[in-house]
């Protein structure tokens, strides 16, 4: 919740200390898939991370209030740490990203949301830039 410096974010930093309180990397169900969590397990992992250091927060609002009252860190995209009034900072040495699939009951209805809709889609999921282009 504090000031970001806009330097990247070292999971080295989170490493634990004698005399220092350890802090977490929270992450939101919608990010408990394994491209996202087991990648950022590995990195704390790699990091000498206690395996308690990386969790899975019930919702996003656990997460966040998990961020503002023990000063843990929340795995989210800079949309949402704008919309809860948090600094954010990229995560160094992991390239993470949210992945979406279109599913319907019919191949035509799936293509009507890709083609059609498309942009109003990735801008309600935050996967849009100002202008309206799908990132």
């Amino acid at each position: 919740a504090a000031a970001g410096t806009g330097k990247p974010f070292r999971v080295d930093d989170l490493r634990p200390a004698r005399g220092r309180p350890s802090r977490r990397i929270v992450i939101q169900p919608e990010d408990d898939v394994p491209h996202i969590s087991d990648a950022l397990r590995r990195l704390g992992h790699r990091a000498a991370l206690l395996p308690a250091q990386v969790t899975v927060a019930a919702s996003l609002i656990a997460a966040a209030s998990e961020a503002l009252r023990a000063g843990d860190f929340l795995l989210c995209s800079a949309a949402q740490a704008a919309d809860l009034g948090l600094a954010w900072r990229p995560l160094a040495g992991a390239p993470l990203a949210r992945g979406y699939s279109v599913a319907a009951l019919s191949g035509a209805d799936a293509e009507h949301v890709r083609a059609d809709l498309a942009p109003h889609v990735a801008r309600v999921l935050g996967a849009a830039d100002p202008e309206g282009e799908s990132r």
